[in-house]
């Protein structure tokens, strides 16, 4: 038993985001997971109210109140409560896998070389795997992008190599067939095409051209424009300026195109500064040079300003995912309506992450000093750092040793970095020599394809020919005697209390034949819950090694703020060569205690390693003998969130100063009303 010393100097607890006033989501809060629809058939008396609705919009969870860090966020637009990712236990012919598409009644439909598959992404109790719902549907032909045409409920699939063609899947009739061929109009390419589901269209490209595929009439316009530039893999789209209006952008250049296809088409091509200068600064420069790796994509906020109000949004409301294969997973809400009803923003409390803290403090303070003599390295991080493990790095090269390598293979005969800069030919064929070398060592970990699960809003991330999933609502199911997992549609609720993830928790007296009401209301039929067990459920996390020595000063901390795991029985200790520091506690209310605790690891700057969770077990009764013989599944509602990263929360300090480029000064017009 470690005993506590009192902390010192240490900075207090965040206090919680203000939420948006009531007359902004003014249903988040209700319990039910509201849609724009639901705003517009509010009763007349509160559409005339002193206070009008001012915001509508299409939430993505409501568990019933408007607080943060219990599994849905203040204003119902995120979940936070991520947990780590976790491998999905796939049927064994799943191999070869190219791009996924989540699609109603729980299912998710993943392109295969050889054909698509259509998978059951909620299990039964029981189910020892994603199991598939129907049979293969062969193709033979690649696929880059798949798409859900919402308006016919057809499936539309996106060839780019070895030309670009567009394919349609109709699930009713199962059949895949022709819809579009592109090569007239474009080369084959690898970029991803982008769907405006506002408009029903498609835009693509190639090195040079953009073009629109209207889906209703199975039309391609006429080019839209062409540019002079090379719109290779670091351009991406950034989301929807405006009706009619997609961005493309370059994170390097901080440039962009506002691709416009309604009302007329034409491009306008805006460079906010220029390329970005060598610093002479080689860890610096080395940063910037491998920015084009990283993944960035745009996602739009489904808000809705009813006609005839004020404009309140600078550009359409959107949030930012990105990763880095150096170990970095983020969603960033840039334009959430939350900073503009406080004026201000607070991506420490409002973003959403795996990695390490300091590293995304360094990101959100916008910190461009990529290496300090006070302060670790950017650099130092091993090379096979990768979030998705869940083992700590088991080597020690960095990327600052293979970078050294690569200056001392590509500029032999150089004896000081002085010479190195004065050569800006040479200097130039080192870093372009250090980015090759950084994208070879980094294959294995780039991510296929991201997709959001359309009942839990789960992330399903495809990587290496492997699925994982990363939770949002602190939930996490894996398999016996394996560190493999199935789908999660469970969220943390109190004792005898169970919920599906986007959902309030219920009493367990409120009967279900889900697989959460199984999992958590297992021995709290009617009031016999504690006669079963005296102890409530442990709460348990894992917080990297602190810059502080000695592991009491964190128990003296927590204790002092979060009065929730003060329980004498509560543990303490090092793991992982005083890597790690684990806590296990026994609170009577862990979602209570999840709010206690998220607050002190944020404002103090801690990496989580687990992130707070509740390690529940799957129900022996109701799971076949043959699988009872080995040991239970378990359900984890932990986070192995900042194992591994690195630079990569830096390479976003440029994404954000580019964001913040394309936010108005004078350059955008004002968002009006979003179509619906």
């Amino acid at each position: 038993m470690i005993s506590a010393t009192a902390p010192v100097d240490h900075p207090p607890p965040l206090q919680q985001s203000l939420p948006p006033p009531s007359q902004a989501l003014y249903l988040c809060g209700n319990g039910v997971v509201n849609t724009i629809q639901d705003y517009k058939n509010l009763p007349l008396i509160l559409q005339q109210q002193q206070e009008p609705v001012q915001i509508w919009a299409d939430e993505e969870c409501d568990d019933g109140n408007r607080l943060d860090f219990d599994g849905c966020s203040a204003d119902c637009m995120h979940m936070d409560l991520w947990v780590s990712s976790c491998e999905l236990q796939l049927p064994s012919n799943l191999v070869n896998m190219e791009a996924m598409l989540s699609l109603p009644d729980n299912k998710m439909l993943v392109s295969a070389l050889d054909g698509l598959y259509v998978l059951k992404s909620e299990p039964d109790v029981g189910d020892t795997s994603v199991l598939l719902t129907s049979s293969v549907i062969t193709k033979h032909f690649p696929v880059k992008d798949l798409f859900m045409d919402e308006v016919s409920g057809t499936v539309i699939l996106y060839q780019s190599t070895p030309e670009q063609m567009l394919w349609k899947w109709a699930p009713s009739s199962g059949g895949i067939s022709l819809l579009k061929t592109v090569s007239m109009q474009l080369s084959p390419w690898s970029s991803s095409a982008y769907y405006d589901t506002t408009d029903n269209v498609l835009i693509m490209h190639d090195e040079h051209t953009i073009v629109v595929y209207d889906i209703p009439s199975n039309t391609i316009n006429t080019t839209v424009c062409t540019v002079a530039q090379s719109l290779g893999p670091q351009w991406s789209y950034l989301g929807m300026q405006g009706p009619g209006q997609v961005i493309l952008g370059d994170i390097t250049t901080n440039s962009r195109i506002v691709v416009q296809f309604y009302p007329q088409k034409l491009c306008t091509s805006l460079a906010y500064q220029n390329a970005p200068q060598l610093q002479n600064d080689i860890l610096s420069d080395a940063v910037t040079t491998i920015m084009p790796a990283m993944d960035l994509r745009s996602v739009d906020y489904d808000f809705k300003l009813p006609d005839g109000l004020p404009t309140l949004f600078p550009v359409a409301p959107f949030y930012l995912t990105a990763y880095s294969p150096m170990g970095i997973f983020m969603e960033i809400p840039v334009g959430s309506e939350r900073n503009y009803w406080t004026q201000t923003l607070d991506l420490t409390q409002l973003s959403h992450y795996l990695g390490d803290r300091t590293l995304f403090d360094a990101f959100v303070m916008n910190n461009r000093t990529y290496c300090q003599t006070s302060a670790k390295c950017v650099l130092d991080i091993p090379v096979d750092s990768d979030f998705f493990a869940l083992t700590p790095s088991t080597t020690v090269t960095t990327w600052q040793d293979v970078l050294q390598d690569t200056i001392r293979r590509e500029a032999q005969g150089i004896a000081t970095f002085h010479q190195l800069y004065a050569n800006t030919t040479l200097y130039s064929h080192v870093l372009n020599a250090w980015l090759t070398t950084f994208v070879q060592r980094t294959a294995q970990k780039r991510m296929t394809d991201l997709v959001r699960h359309m009942s839990s809003n789960n992330l399903w991330v495809l990587k290496n020919d492997t699925i994982y999933e990363i939770a949002k609502s602190g939930a996490q199911i894996r398999l016996p005697n394996s560190n493999k997992c199935l789908p999660t549609n469970v969220r943390v609720c109190s004792s005898c209390y169970w919920g599906k993830a986007m959902e309030p928790c219920q009493p367990c007296s409120v009967q279900s034949s889900s697989l959460a009401w199984s999992i958590q209301c297992q021995g709290c039929q009617g009031r016999r819950r504690h006669l079963l067990s005296q102890n409530p459920t442990p709460l348990e996390f894992v917080l990297g090694a602190p810059t502080f020595q000695d592991v009491s000063y964190l128990q003296g901390l927590f204790q002092l703020y979060a009065p929730c795991i003060r329980n004498p029985s509560t543990t303490w200790g090092w793991d992982h060569g005083n890597a790690w520091v684990t806590v296990r506690a026994w609170p009577s209310d862990p979602v209570e205690c999840t709010r206690e605790l998220m607050p002190i690891i944020l404002s103090n700057h801690l990496s989580i390693i687990v992130a707070p969770h509740v390690p529940l077990s799957m129900p022996l009764s109701n799971i076949t003998s043959s699988q009872a013989k080995g040991t239970t599944a378990t359900l984890s509602t932990g986070a192995i969130a900042g194992i591994s990263c690195g630079i990569g929360f830096i390479l976003l300090v440029g994404v954000i100063a580019a964001i913040y480029h394309f936010i108005p000064h004078g350059h955008l017009p004002q968002y009006q009303t979003v179509r619906s």
